[in-house]
């Protein structure tokens, strides 16, 4: 049992706490507005752009109309495809254990130090 409990300090922390609680509310409530507004825009004023077109051309040269974003489409995959490729695993030597990921190799290289 609370010996010594301070109902008026209860009360004004329990009034802070819903003054707050409905303060945070009204902000979550206009972010999501704002967000479910441009999400909105977005949406029916960008399906209309959406073709083929987009997405196999090339950008163009500034002040040029049309273009599409097929070399960026490429570059992204070409990143993505290298990263992957940096991240598989290999087979060091028969002797060693197995496989060892790149990233574990250059960790323990470079963690003992450059060779004489």
């Amino acid at each position: 049992m609370l010996t010594n409990f301070n109902q008026q300090l209860y009360a004004r922390r329990r009034r802070a706490n819903s003054q707050g609680l409905f303060l945070s509310m009204c902000a979550m409530a206009l972010g999501l507005t704002v967000l479910l507004w441009i999400l909105f825009v977005l949406f029916s004023n960008g399906i209309a752009a959406l073709d083929w077109n987009l997405l196999t051309k090339d950008t163009p040269a500034p002040g040029t109309e049309g273009g599409g974003l097929r070399n960026a489409i490429v570059g992204s995959l070409m990143m993505v495809g290298l990263s992957v490729r940096a991240a598989q695993c290999h087979r060091r030597q028969p002797d060693d254990g197995g496989f060892v990921c790149l990233g574990v190799d250059a960790c323990w290289y470079f963690g003992r130090g450059l060779p004489d």
